[in-house]
């Protein structure tokens, strides 16, 4: 009876809470209700069990400020990598390292997410740097990152810009946010002027955080059999790329990741958890077609089977300098056709067009060092690379006299002698093409000045022994001044062993 008469009084109370946080005033005790009928059943409840409307209201309050635990969005993508900021970017969820002048890299170790490097740094104070790029951080987001670092000396390092001092030998842990434009997280061993001169470092991601308002992801993974192949969290309203189709067991073939009916898709957009298991059938039993693919640059070929009911993946080799493209299902390129939505029926020829795509873009725009915006790069309709009206940054006389686009590494073998060539247009003087391997001594193995004018071919010949196995492609625009507007177009990359 006792803890009947508690429940009354508490439900009483809630009701009372509830009725005037909706802003009704007056009377709310019933007709029924007297003050000595109140009065009555107070006295009846012993003072220890009555629980108040303050004390309710506490509790209310503690439980109304509960929050969800957050998700660590830190996504391990299995690679510790030579590569540099621009790598970052185009294939985030990895760690890349780089090293300028002065720099060097002699061992790169990934143990879970412990990345460690052993360097010198005896030149610029940028000689060794480490980046990664979340999977889906945009521009205008905010990330809670928690780091621990360690270094064999004692010395200040920089992370997104901000100075962190670190004793020999002490794992520190460092905590900060990235915010605005800073969606890769950017670590310089060394501040300006000081390099961080030691001989091993590691870090360490314990997590991850986004912090911006509304954003919601959902857990993604893919599984073959009781291995977990991806697991990744996925930001409501983005794609997941799968990865690699399992190998299957000898008589059976691959036939796509599910989740339960749902087969996946690569546009589709997440919007709920799912766990997609690789499902197989026996081949002799599987129906296949068979996609020719019939390059519109270089007129090579080739081929790739699809199972009744698949999409093609595009298994194609674009060559040195290209990258994907358009696909069409006519030669003259007037019915355009999206391969991860494209099912065929029946054995069919897709013509495709590759872009010419650089491995990495490089400028000091305004006073910023960083890649090309894309807002000032897009493909003409014959795959060519369009840079458009590119202004220099008036703040400072040099601040351009880098601007680059990189392709690379060029091709090479045991031994022989490269020809490459490149078809161009270019309006602004000062532009030259090299070689430049950061992986030998000189450095710069060949150096060809650019013309200006339309329609120009330039060709640069390269050793295979000359090179590291590192050695890029470097078209550079020279100072652009602030009141140019440089354009250049790159429309064919043809290389060949030429002896």
């Amino acid at each position: 009876m006792k803890s009947t008469k508690l429940f009354v009084m508490s439900l009483a109370a809630v009701s009372a809470l509830f009725i005037s946080s909706c802003g009704v005033s007056g009377d709310v005790t019933s007709e029924a209700e007297s003050s000595e009928e109140i009065q009555s059943s107070e006295e009846i409840v012993s003072s220890e069990d009555v629980v108040s409307s303050e004390t309710l209201s506490s509790e209310e309050s503690t439980s109304s400020q509960e929050e969800e635990e957050p998700i660590d969005i830190f996504y391990d993508g299995g690679a510790f990598l030579s590569g540099g900021e621009a790598a970052a970017k185009e294939n985030p969820g990895d760690f890349y390292y780089w090293h300028g002048d002065g720099g060097n890299v002699t061992n790169a170790v990934k143990e879970g997410r412990k990345y460690s490097l052993s360097y010198s740094s005896v030149g610029q104070w940028y000689g060794v740097q480490a980046f990664y790029k979340l999977p889906y951080s945009e521009s205008g987001d905010t990330y809670a990152i928690n780091l621990t670092l360690n270094s064999d000396v004692a010395g200040s390092i920089t992370i997104n810009g901000k100075t962190v001092t670190l004793a020999a030998g002490v794992d520190y842990d460092y905590s900060y946010e990235v915010d605005g434009n800073a969606t890769t997280i950017s670590l310089q061993l060394g501040i300006e002027g000081t390099p961080l001169g030691g001989a091993a470092f590691s870090l360490t991601v314990g997590s991850a955080f986004d912090k911006t308002e509304g954003a919601t992801y959902y857990e993604t993974k893919f599984v073959n059999g009781e291995t977990v192949l991806k697991n990744i969290q996925v930001k409501s309203g983005k794609t997941v790329a799968a990865p690699e189709n399992p190998t299957p067991e000898s008589g059976m073939i691959f036939k796509g990741w599910y989740d339960g009916e749902l087969k996946y898709s690569s546009t589709a957009l997440v919007t709920e958890a799912h766990t997609y298991a690789a499902v197989f059938i026996k081949e002799s039993e599987a129906t296949k077609y068979t996609i020719t693919y019939q390059n519109l640059v270089t007129e090579a070929t080739s081929t790739e089977e699809v199972i009744e009911g698949n999409s093609p993946i595009g298994a194609i080799e674009y060559g040195f300098g290209y990258g994907a493209g358009k696909f069409y299902s006519d030669e003259a390129k007037t019915h355009p056709i999206e391969l991860a939505e494209f099912v065929p029926n029946d054995n069919v020829t897709i013509y495709y067009l590759p872009y010419i795509t650089p491995s990495g873009t490089c400028s000091a725009y305004k006073n910023n060092w960083g890649p090309i915006p894309a807002s000032y790069l897009s493909h003409n309709d014959e795959g060519g690379l369009v840079l458009t009206d590119y202004a220099g940054d008036g703040g400072d006389a040099n601040s351009n006299y880098l601007t680059q686009i990189n392709f690379g590494p060029v091709p090479t073998a045991a031994s022989g002698t490269y020809s490459l060539t490149f078809t161009y247009d270019m309006n602004v003087e000062g532009g030259d093409i090299l070689i430049f391997d950061d992986g030998t001594s000189s450095q710069v193995v060949t150096s060809t000045a650019l013309e200006v004018g339309t329609g120009k071919t330039v060709t640069v010949t390269y050793s295979a022994t000359a090179t590291s196995g590192r050695a890029r492609v470097q078209i550079g625009l020279g100072h652009v001044a602030a009141a140019d507007k440089a354009n250049l177009t790159i429309s064919k990359i043809a290389v060949e062993l030429a002896a």
